[in-house]
């Protein structure tokens, strides 16, 4: 429709201007035109969707007695390594698990979230958490693993790995959250380039996640008010 009109307006002012003894232009001239008007009104369009008003992403804490585990992966080219890291909650918002860790592999960016999800499941069975959320903001790992769609070869030897590990789980679901719902993950994980192997934290928070998890607290504590 919105091609059809813009093509009926170039049509209708290239008569108007040979009707004022203009030169009239092409049939090829008139439909460039009218592309470029209506690709000009989509992206018009786009700005004033995303100039709206911002919705808030938080993060949502699990049900009792399960737990949510929120992970994510940095990419550091300079080194050839990549950051994993991960922050364990129970419904309170409290901290029970979080690890940072460099990973000494050049990969991609699904490569290197499929590679943080394969700790982050690993070390939440390892410290003996059996009913657990994993929260990525890559809704494409998150379906992959979710068995909505299938692997791309760059990452099934991973995949593969995380679902044997599944097995030391009387519950597990991955979910998918936007990057502002992640912080405390996300931080963690740019911390790893500034860490040897790994460190990992129990039933303590990290200092240098202290403000995100507090205000993701908040936020719901808000909400209940």
């Amino acid at each position: 429709m919105e091609k059809t009109i813009s093509m009926c307006w170039e049509i209708w002012k290239d008569r108007n201007t040979v009707r004022n003894e203009g030169v009239s232009r092409s049939g090829n001239t008139l439909a460039r035109s009218s592309v470029a008007i209506v690709e000009e009104f989509r992206g018009a369009k786009e700005r004033v969707l995303l100039s709206g008003p911002e919705r808030h992403v938080r993060w949502l804490p699990p049900e009792p007695p399960r737990y949510k585990m929120n992970v994510d992966a940095a990419i550091f080219k300079d080194l050839r390594a990549m950051g994993a890291g991960m922050v364990l909650r129970d419904s309170q918002g409290l901290v029970l698990a979080a690890m940072s860790k460099r990973v000494p592999a050049n990969l991609e960016a699904l490569e290197a979230e499929a590679k943080a999800m394969e700790v982050a499941v690993q070390f939440a069975g390892e410290a003996g958490f059996r009913e657990v959320y994993f929260e990525t903001d890559s809704s494409t790992l998150k379906n992959i693993l979710s068995g909505i769609s299938e692997a791309p070869a760059s990452i099934e030897t991973i995949t593969d790995n995380i679902l044997a590990h599944l097995d030391n789980f009387h519950f597990v679901s991955f979910c998918h959250v936007k990057r502002e719902g992640n912080r405390p993950a996300h931080i963690l994980a740019q911390h790893a380039k500034y860490v040897g192997d790994f460190v990992v934290w129990l039933e303590e928070t990290p200092n240098l996640i202290e403000d995100a998890c507090s205000q993701d607290i908040a936020c719901n504590d808000s909400e209940v008010l």
